[in-house]
């Protein structure tokens, strides 16, 4: 592998998106919850990137297809129901 490769590969962020189903914000340990143990979340979200003021639509659906498809959910307005 060339220098120029090694350094690009250096320079490539590794992101995990991670879309959980009925999982709110009080749910999680590092938010404070107690009546769930996610340890493994909780350890993500502390070497991670934690995300605590965001906006989501409160049905996962328009979420994963706006992710998927890349457009804005009133631009998926047909293909909505075929993903």
């Amino acid at each position: 592998m060339s220098l120029k490769a090694q350094e690009i590969k250096r320079a490539s962020p590794n992101i995990i998106l991670i879309m959980a189903d009925d999982l709110g914000f009080e749910t999680l340990g590092i938010n404070g919850a107690d009546e769930y143990q996610t340890p493994n979340l909780d350890k993500l979200a502390k070497e991670g990137m934690n995300f605590t003021q965001t906006y989501a639509m409160p049905l996962c659906t328009p979420s994963r297809v706006q992710i998927m498809t890349g457009k804005y959910n009133f631009r998926n307005y047909i293909g909505f129901g075929l993903l």
